[in-house]
């Protein structure tokens, strides 16, 4: 048998473009004019359009990039108002308030309105089956 070349479309990129990848992602997302350095997804396909005027979708620059053996980076997002002085301060005061001791489970008081009304019901419930217990019971005095 002859080999067949695997089906589906021939790479855009070249093998020379492909191994000038790894450089240019080297120098970094603001070298291209993004803010920051981490290579998201998008910007690896802006890159790529700009360098070789090649256009991908974002789900197949991350394939290329894991080909190289390069990961896409995610951004943390937080927001730009973020207050980090007063959320230590929250973590150290006002959490361990919040916090349940170790060991102890969570609990329905037991004079919630869930807790009355449950055990209504199983009160109501017992005294059914009780009525149901004497209706069964034949003249012999024997469950029929």
């Amino acid at each position: 048998m002859r080999h067949q070349p695997p089906p589906g479309r021939k790479a855009q990129l070249s093998p020379e473009q492909m191994a000038q990848l790894p450089d240019l992602l080297a120098q970094g997302a603001q070298a291209f004019g993004f803010r920051g350095q981490v290579w998201t997804t998008a910007r690896v396909v802006e890159m790529i359009r700009q360098q070789f005027g090649i256009c991908y979708h974002r789900a197949h620059a991350s394939r290329l990039l894991r080909r190289i053996k390069y990961s896409r980076q995610k951004p943390i997002q937080k927001a730009r108002q973020r207050d980090e002085a007063a959320i230590a301060a929250w973590k150290e005061q006002r959490w361990p308030a919040l916090k349940k001791p170790s060991g102890q489970k969570l609990r329905r008081s037991d004079s919630s309105p869930a807790s009355l009304k449950s055990r209504e019901i199983a009160l109501t419930l017992m005294k059914k089956a009780k009525a149901l217990e004497l209706l069964a019971v034949n003249s012999n005095g024997f469950l029929s």
